[in-house]
């Protein structure tokens, strides 16, 4: 069965509401991705988005490790991840692990908001991708000890999560079950039941 691009993009995006601004109605968590390669030009754009974002005490403890398909720095990467998720990420142009550092020196204190501040960080690099028509995907899924060794931090830090960014692709070469996935329409819980008092 193939699945146009624009089917599965459509199933992502039509039932969000309208006056959401272009790219964060456009981003979602996409699995199939294109062979084309990110410039440095639009990755470091993506990053200034995280870069700017807000963060307590101006501490900006996020941090990120990249490693690009077709190089040898990627194979580690890969091998961190799980095998369902391996299934797909690899066609990705670019993969990534996210931590953050867990403490705020200037105090020498621990920076209870550090894993806030990063999740904040990444929301704003995903959404600014998504203005320039990249998606990606963000993964829990990864061995944590092949995931530690990737780190070239000696500061204490908490990894986050791992993540995949490119160009979308076609869907009708991926496997199940992430053919399926990549055409079902997101669903979100009601807001009556996310905001008390609206």
């Amino acid at each position: 069965m193939i699945i146009p691009i624009s089917s599965a993009h459509a199933a992502k995006t039509d039932n969000l509401p309208d006056a959401l601004l272009p790219a964060i109605r456009n981003r979602w968590s996409i699995r199939s991705f294109g062979p084309e390669a990110l410039s440095a030009q639009v990755l470091t754009t993506i990053f200034e988005a995280a870069r700017w974002s807000a963060s307590s005490m101006n501490a900006q403890p996020w941090r990120f490790e990249i490693s690009f398909r077709h190089q040898e720095r990627h194979r580690a990467f890969f091998n961190a991840l799980s095998s369902g998720n391996q299934a797909w990420a690899g066609n990705a142009p670019v993969l990534g692990l996210a931590y953050t550092l867990t403490e705020l020196p200037e105090y020498k204190v621990a920076n209870r908001h550090a894993m806030f501040d990063l999740g904040a960080a990444m929301s704003a690099m995903f959404i600014q991708a998504a203005e320039l028509g990249i998606l990606g995907h963000l993964m829990g899924g990864y061995d944590a000890e092949k995931a530690a060794a990737l780190v070239q931090e000696e500061r204490p830090h908490e990894i986050g999560c791992f993540f995949v960014l490119g160009y979308p692709g076609m869907p009708e070469l991926l496997d199940e079950p992430y053919l399926t996935r990549e055409w079902t329409p997101r669903q979100r819980l009601p807001l009556t039941e996310l905001v008390k008092g609206l």
